[in-house]
Formats: C-alpha cells, structure tokens, sequence
C-alpha cells in the first residue's frame, strides 16, 4: 500500500486528500486561512504564505487523526 497527499490551496482554505494506491480515496480534511484585505483599496486582496502553511499543517493533521495514519 503506496499512501498519496493530494494538496489543494484555495482562496480561503487547503484541503488535503490522502489516496492508497490500491483502494483510492482515506480521507479529506481542510483548514481555514484569512484573505488579507485593505479598508481604503476595495480591490485589494492577498494571501500570507504563513497562513496557507499553518492550514496545511493543521489540515494534514486532522486526515491523518480521521484516517488512523499513522504520520
């Protein structure tokens, strides 16, 4: 059994899938992050490299607990 991550970085959250090779699709999990905003530039929108990174630790860590995988 050949375990994947699947890792997909949307406008306000990531989601991370785990595959077997053999059976397909263990488990889905996803964790939010903020979109960065600026009051006098309605236009203005951005991401925080950090916040897309503590998402996927924490979205990694909540498919591993609801899969039994062991990391």
């Amino acid at each position: 059994m050949r375990i994947v991550a699947g890792v997909d970085f949307g406008t306000l959250s990531t989601r991370v899938t785990l595959l077997d090779s053999k059976t397909g699709r263990l488990g889905t999990a996803s964790a939010a992050y903020p979109l960065h905003r600026k009051r006098e530039d309605p236009d203005f929108a951005t991401q925080s490299h950090d916040d897309q990174m503590n998402a996927l630790v924490e979205a990694m860590h909540k498919v591993l607990l609801e899969t039994g995988i062991a990391g």
